[in-house]
């Protein structure tokens, strides 16, 4: 929630090297592949 990521935004994978890079609603997010590999997305209905 600090990062404002709630139940209902949309994700999405923009790049995978040299980072991983998110977009978030608007803000985009880069973050290393260890941090990657602990982040679970569900898809919606």
């Amino acid at each position: 929630m600090a990062l404002g990521v709630q139940s209902d935004c949309k994700v999405r994978l923009l790049q995978r090297f040299p980072s991983f890079l998110f977009r978030i609603g608007l803000p985009q997010m880069a973050v290393d592949r260890a941090i990657a590999s602990a982040i679970c997305v569900r898809r919606g209905a």
